[in-house]
């Protein structure tokens, strides 16, 4: 598999991340040149490619490795944990991604209230749903990552902090 895209981007870090953690061998051809990309590739963001396959969009391809590889799953065993995993994935890509991208200094208020809700789902202990990574961790940590490189403070969300200093030291977000 050939993964294309802007490696300065959350989703190429998102998928990275879920390809390392499904511990497939992947060809990044990933670039820091947005313009390059661009002009090379017609999808905006990224695409992941194999013979016969063209995925573009991070959320399709996450989507994809879990039900083409089940295993190691990124999705919890429970369902109910499952449907949190999953409200993780798209909070953190539907909602805040954007406000990060429209510059949230703009409304603070919202931004917090992304970041409140997301805190209060995730659990108080180890990653954000459950004792092994998920398809929520790998969403949650490189928009905090993207957060605190902007200069964003996290302290009043003492869970996201967590999650990003514990699943961080995975070598699937380096």
């Amino acid at each position: 598999m050939r993964l294309t895209g802007w490696s300065g981007g959350t989703p190429v870090a998102r998928v990275r991340a879920a390809l390392t953690l499904k511990r497939m061998s992947f060809d990044d051809q990933t670039s820091e040149d947005a313009q390059d990309y661009a002009r090379r590739v017609p999808t905006l963001v990224l695409t992941l490619q194999g013979r016969t396959l063209r995925i573009p969009q991070s959320l399709a391809i996450l989507n994809f490795l879990e039900e083409a590889f089940p295993d190691p799953p990124l999705l919890p065993e429970d369902i109910a944990d499952r449907a949190r995993a999953r409200s993780l994935l798209n909070m953190m890509v539907c909602d805040l991604q954007p406000w990060l991208d429209a510059m949230p200094e703009r409304r603070p208020d919202i931004w917090a209230r992304l970041l409140a809700g997301t805190e209060h789902l995730c659990d108080p202990h180890g990653y954000a749903v459950g004792n092994t990574l998920s398809i929520a961790d790998t969403c949650i940590v490189p928009e905090l990552q993207r957060a605190m490189a902007a200069g964003h403070a996290l302290e009043q969300y003492p869970n996201l902090v967590r999650i990003h200093a514990v699943a961080g030291m995975h070598r699937a977000f380096h």
